[in-house]
């Protein structure tokens, strides 16, 4: 099987998440049951699946590694390192 692309997932801890504050809006967007799907599917249509840790993947450049600082509403990436 060749792979053509790479899908990295954030390797979230679902059940820590449901014994917190954010209980009710874990349970409700069903994350654990939508990640087990999207990895399926995933896998099926040939892609290589990686999961990482979650801490730091939105500031940190996933070409380079250079920490780039973001509000919460920047949703875009711009690395001054590597221009990505």
């Amino acid at each position: 099987m060749i792979f053509e692309d790479i899908v990295a997932v954030d390797k979230l801890n679902i059940k820590g998440m449901a014994n917190s504050r954010l209980a009710k809006s874990v349970h409700d967007a069903g994350w654990g049951e939508f990640n087990e799907i999207f990895i399926n599917k995933a896998g099926r249509a040939g892609q290589l699946i990686v999961k990482v840790k979650p801490h730091g993947t939105s500031t940190e450049c996933s070409n380079c590694g250079h920490k780039v600082k973001k509000n919460l509403l920047q949703r875009q990436h711009n690395c001054p390192q590597c221009n990505l």
